[in-house]
């Protein structure tokens, strides 16, 4: 589920949901070139991208998260970091209201705001 094309124009990051729901959830990587896949060891809802080297996802916990990670690899190269909280999460399966853009911006929808506006 919530698949995102990288820019390298081979590989898309995707949730791979196993029979546990919610606790089984991680999020995986396949190049269409060969097909391969790798489910990572990252538990994270939804993918949102990859910039300057570094993934970001969310959890079911609602937070925004970054780890730094290797396409080319597939590999995160330390420990994952909260960069944003109370993100609103869109259904039963907790893929949260975020968007990263070619260039790095990072848009995301919190629950404590007041009003809709772009920030």
């Amino acid at each position: 589920m919530f698949p995102v094309a990288l820019p390298d124009g081979d590989h898309v990051l995707y949730a791979s949901w196993g029979p546990g729901g919610l606790e089984s959830v991680r999020l995986a990587i396949v190049s269409l070139a060969t097909g391969q896949k790798i489910v990572l060891d990252i538990r994270g809802t939804a993918p949102i991208g990859v910039i300057d080297g570094e993934l970001i996802y969310t959890r079911p916990d609602r937070n925004l998260w970054a780890v730094p990670f290797d396409v080319g690899t597939a590999k995160t190269g330390g420990a994952p970091i909260a960069i944003a909280s109370n993100i609103i999460a869109v259904g039963a399966r907790g893929s949260g209201k975020a968007a990263l853009s070619p260039n790095g911006s990072l848009a995301y929808v919190t629950d404590n705001a007041s009003e809709s506006r772009l920030v």
